[in-house]
């Protein structure tokens, strides 16, 4: 079956999808929880030369329920969370919940210690902590 655009114009038709997919997005489960999102850029770090980089998460750590880190390469081509198992099944990375920052490590020898995680000038990726209010 194709989509007719024609057919559909001066319908509101667009406007109305448009609004369906902005209430799929805004619908999340978590309300459900109790549980709030707070998203953090990790800015520049240079992972093939340093080893640790912290973020500061201003908040109550008790509250913390669970913390991911996404990581970007320099060429911003893909994403993958820190803990991801790359070589032989083990963690490239760890997050550690401390009580006013989150720090990350990369493991020396492993996936993120190479050049191609060496650009300290773009925004590294982001961490998501998921907390009660």
């Amino acid at each position: 079956m194709s989509f007719i655009k024609s057919k559909w114009q001066g319908s509101k038709f667009e406007e109305k999808l448009k609004e369906e997919k902005t209430d799929r997005i805004l619908e999340p489960a978590l309300p459900l929880s109790g549980l709030r999102v707070k998203v953090i850029e990790i800015g520049g770090w240079d992972m093939d030369f340093f080893a640790n980089k912290s973020v500061v998460h201003g908040m109550t750590m008790e509250k913390i329920r669970m913390v991911t880190a996404i990581i970007t390469p320099d060429d911003l081509s893909y994403t993958f969370d820190i803990t991801c198992a790359h070589n032989g099944g083990v963690a490239a990375g760890r997050i550690l919940i401390l009580p006013s920052s989150i720090s990350m490590t990369r493991l020396n020898g492993d996936f993120y210690d190479d050049v191609a995680f060496d650009d300290a000038t773009i925004n590294r990726g982001w961490v998501t902590i998921w907390y009660e209010a």
